[in-house]
């Protein structure tokens, strides 16, 4: 699960702002790969398998990528004069 379905799910939001509502889609993706995957049906064996697992909430995991990218963007080579003078 983490190794390929949220890497193809997480792919560049750290670049692209989106709304919560894209997040919970995201979130129900993933609902329906454990449902799949695991064949759960029950909302309670679905976020027991999110808990074993250890995500998170996509919207978390989104903030903390966005962090990062904009902490590695402004200690890294320069970037972060032309990241502050474009805001």
């Amino acid at each position: 699960m983490k190794s390929c379905c949220l890497p193809f799910l997480l792919y560049a939001s750290e670049a692209v702002s989106s709304s919560a509502f894209n997040a919970r889609c995201l979130d129900n993706c993933i609902n329906r790969a454990i449902y799949k995957i695991f064949n759960v049906g029950s909302s309670e064996c679905i976020q027991n398998v999110w808990r074993f697992l250890g995500l998170q909430e996509l919207d978390t995991m989104i903030q903390e990528r966005r962090s990062k990218f904009i902490s590695r963007l402004i200690c890294d080579g320069g970037f972060g004069i032309l990241f502050l003078a474009a805001v």
